[in-house]
């Protein structure tokens, strides 16, 4: 049952501001949207990472996504790793960059063996976290959580972190890119 992971059951809003040049110069980080689906990853010291929905089935099940990311299994987390992220699992292609959220939800939304063979001709599903909701770093300013799933994406290569600018150049050139 969901509770008995006593996941969130709500997607958390964060701030959103739209491009104009004022925002270059606003103090902290910047990241861009990544349109993919919001998702709970449970890390348990020497367990598999699982993935999960933070939303529950029609049935009252909760969602999980661990099977339908190839590779995902096959890791460990690290003895003393006890966290839950936020974060997106989306679709990319060969070379990194996210296909539509729809191709992902497609995935997400059908069985094991399907999920597996749409993901074939492209980069498969990927997981950004982007923020620490539960364990050690939950309560740390952001910028210093963005610097643990930094540090923690070192040792589960299966977590893509999100870029990030921080200066006025650094934001300036991310928007560029974006374009």
């Amino acid at each position: 049952t969901p509770g008995k992971y006593n996941f969130p059951q709500f997607k958390d809003s964060y701030k959103q501001r739209p491009y104009d040049e004022k925002l270059i110069n606003h103090p902290g980080l910047m990241m861009p949207k990544l349109d993919g689906s919001h998702s709970i990853i449970l890390l348990q010291s020497g367990k598999r990472p699982r993935v999960f929905s933070y939303r529950v089935s029609k049935k009252g099940d909760i969602l999980e996504y661990t099977h339908k990311i190839p590779g995902l299994f096959e890791n460990r987390v690290p003895k003393g790793v006890n966290m839950i992220l936020r974060g997106e699992v989306y679709l990319s292609d060969k070379e990194g960059k996210a296909l539509s959220a729809n191709r992902t939800a497609g995935i997400l939304n059908s069985g094991i063996e399907k999920a597996r063979a749409d993901q074939e001709g492209t980069g498969g599903l990927k997981i950004m976290p982007f923020d620490i909701y539960a364990g050690k770093g939950k309560d740390l300013p952001y910028e210093e959580k963005h610097q643990v799933l930094v540090e923690l994406a070192k040792t589960l290569p299966f977590l893509v972190t999100p870029p990030a600018a921080k200066t006025p150049d650094e934001k300036k050139r991310m928007l560029q890119e974006i374009r």
